[in-house]
């Protein structure tokens, strides 16, 4: 049975890669936007969240394209596992609020990016994922 991860691209595989290991090395909620690699920031974005999730539910999304939402659900569980350490108990974010604040993520890095581009800081914590909780 062929797995998710071995039908992605070869590009995809190296992102796929590349982010879970930089989920990995960082406490996910404390990283500033500017920690975060340029190419890895734009792999992350999907163009259209709600076309994606209606590919999804369709059944006809490609790996490639829902790598967004797994990269998205990967940095959601490191940032569950740092607020688990916090708190000395399991933490874990319903999975209907994460698949909620998708499009809020989604927003957010856009722009994010579109600050970068014109040399500015992004003033909020993309990966701070509590915050979100605040936003409907």
């Amino acid at each position: 049975m062929t797995t998710e991860y071995e039908r992605l691209s070869p590009e995809g595989k190296v992102i796929y890669d590349r982010s879970v290991e930089f989920f990995s090395t960082h406490r996910v909620p404390l990283v500033m936007t500017d920690e975060i690699p340029d190419d890895l920031l734009k792999a992350w974005i999907t163009p259209d969240p709600l076309r994606l999730m209606l590919m999804i539910l369709g059944g006809v999304a490609e790996p490639d394209d829902v790598l967004p939402l797994v990269l998205y659900l990967k940095a959601y569980e490191a940032h569950d596992a740092v607020y688990s350490d916090v708190l000395d108990m399991e933490y874990r974010t319903p999975f209907k609020t994460m698949i909620r604040h998708f499009d809020l993520y989604q927003k957010a890095l856009r722009r994010v990016v579109e600050l970068r581009e014109r040399n500015r800081p992004a003033p909020f914590g993309i990966l701070h994922f509590a915050a979100y909780l605040n936003c409907h």
